[in-house]
């Protein structure tokens, strides 16, 4: 509703980490959500691979949601300047019509 009235740009921030999981071996990872915790063999290719597609389906879902509702989007890696990420869209944005 805020978007039909007013220009929102969502600004999504996030870690390589959400999406590349390291060979390290047996991890324990936590939902932060239920606390539930489980153990994964991160050495296991296909395991890794799992983890980066579900990261994929999430920042996917995340733009579709947010183009729905006519809200752009500049996407922040925290292992990257953030300053380029902002120029560059809003530069891109100048030129759109």
């Amino acid at each position: 509703m805020a978007a039909r009235r007013h220009d929102i740009i969502a600004i999504s921030l996030s870690d390589p980490r959400e999406t590349e999981l390291p060979a390290a071996g047996l991890l324990e990872l936590e939902d932060p959500e239920t606390g539930q915790r489980v153990i994964v063999d991160s050495g296991d290719a296909g395991v890794r691979q799992r983890y980066a597609e579900a990261g994929q389906r999430r920042r996917e879902e995340r733009r579709r949601l947010l183009s729905a509702v006519g809200v752009d989007e500049v996407s922040i890696l925290t292992d990257q300047p953030y300053v380029q990420s902002l120029m560059a869209f809003f530069q891109a944005r100048a030129r759109r019509p």
